[in-house]
């Protein structure tokens, strides 16, 4: 791993350059009439939409409507950046996991560009609504500039040398604001994911116990495969270390949990097979009201 990283540091030292003196260079402007567009972040619709969604086989959490999973993995980069073996195995069957066990409705994007990225966050702005259920997952890379803190992803056909076509948190922040579901969980396989929660943990002691208490809240929390600092692309059965954890928590689910205890267990299996702390807390400045948390439920069709 430290070969890998290595080659990355490197590779993308011009375009951290950049990002030192303008550490705005890769964010978008907020969207103006063509809200589906993939070079700015859309605003909340004003009114959601209510819906009619099918009716489960099992379902304990009746208030959650709409579940959708916008699964991003990025494994073939350009040039000089290394490429990564892990993510598009991982979205796939996290991706069917979502599917089967949680009643999500799953979309991929594997290996896709900054704007193919912004279109579907864009696409979850403005189609979903509060009593809705929805996952971002991440698997590629990510850097920080040290300078700034400031941290990024860096999508399919990305340059090395030009950060224009990466990802700021920044904008991840206000796409997860935009959001209009109470429940949104974003999840971050990627070096320096930390930089997304930093000194917002969710504390168990504060999470409510009543999941109708919780569902009354907006939760908008952010699970991180490490720290600020690199983390493992190589694990267990073709998969990361993270996701390979991330899914065995995830299948250990019966009925429904909070997340902040998927969370516990899953960094504690995560910290026995490899030196990276996954990190747990609520997206800075998206809203999320204390004492909520994101809830996982088992939801068969």
């Amino acid at each position: 791993m430290s070969e890998l990283h290595a080659q990355k540091v490197q590779a993308l030292e011009s375009a951290v350059r950049i990002l030192e003196s303008n550490p705005a260079a890769a964010d978008l402007k907020p969207c103006g009439g063509a809200q589906l567009a993939g070079d700015c972040i859309a605003q909340r619709p004003p009114a959601p939409v209510r819906r009619t969604v099918p009716t489960p086989t099992l379902a304990h959490l009746p208030a959650i409507e709409r579940k959708v999973a916008l699964l991003i993995g990025v494994s073939d980069y350009r040039g000089s950046i290394p490429k990564l073996n892990s993510p598009l195995k991982d979205i796939q069957e996290i991706g069917k996991l979502y599917r089967e066990q949680f009643g999500y409705e799953v979309r991929t994007l594997p290996n896709a560009d900054k704007a193919t990225i912004i279109r579907e966050l864009n696409r979850l702005i403005l189609e979903t609504g509060a009593n809705d259920s929805v996952t971002v997952f991440y698997a590629g890379h990510g850097q920080v500039v040290e300078k700034t803190g400031r941290g990024y992803w860096i999508p399919g056909r990305a340059s090395a040398d030009d950060p224009t076509q990466w990802i700021s948190n920044q904008d991840i922040g206000r796409a997860l604001e935009s959001i209009p579901a109470k429940q949104v969980l974003l999840v971050s396989d990627s070096c320096y994911s930390g930089t997304l929660t930093r000194d917002a943990k969710v504390q168990k002691a504060e999470v409510l116990t009543d999941p109708a208490a919780v569902l009354a809240r907006r939760s908008v929390t952010v699970l991180s495969s490490g720290g600020e600092e690199p983390v493992a692309d190589a694990g267990k059965d073709g998969h990361s270390v993270f996701a390979w954890h991330f899914m065995q928590s995830l299948k250990n689910v019966q009925e429904w949990s909070n997340g902040v205890d998927v969370y516990e267990r899953l960094a504690s299996d995560v910290k026995q097979d490899f030196p990276q702390e996954p990190q747990y807390g609520e997206a800075i400045g998206s809203g999320h009201q204390r004492g909520g948390d994101f809830l996982f439920e088992v939801r068969r069709y």
